[in-house]
């Protein structure tokens, strides 16, 4: 596995402007381009993130937590972006919008230590 920072294409140009709160871990050892996220109290993957397959430039998102409290029908549970923060930001906005309330990650993580090396 690299040790430098996994970036995406355009460099992560505005990493101060998206704060990440879920806990993210990366998916795979072997795939360093993907990640979960994961809440507190929530058994299971809020959500996860990776370079696409077929367009390498662009990140896609999906939202996958389920039971009490969560309605799927209610948003989209998917998409692209172009950068792996805001692909996280589309999952962790679902998220608190079903758990405003739900305690987050203060600790730094894996997708913040890869994107962010400070």
């Amino acid at each position: 596995m690299s040790t430098e920072p996994v970036m995406a294409p355009d460099g992560e140009a505005m990493p101060g402007r998206i704060h990440l709160q879920l806990k993210w871990r990366q998916t795979w050892a072997d795939k360093e381009e993907d990640f979960v996220a994961q809440a507190d109290g929530y058994r299971g993957n809020v959500g996860r993130i990776y370079r696409g397959n077929y367009h390498i430039e662009r990140w896609h998102w999906s939202f996958q937590a389920s039971g009490d409290g969560i309605d799927r029908e209610a948003q989209h549970n998917g998409g692209v972006t172009t950068t792996a923060r805001e692909a996280a930001m589309c999952v962790e906005e679902i998220w608190f919008r079903f758990f405003p309330d739900r305690p987050s990650a203060p600790s730094r993580n894996a997708y913040a230590e890869a994107t962010d090396p400070s």
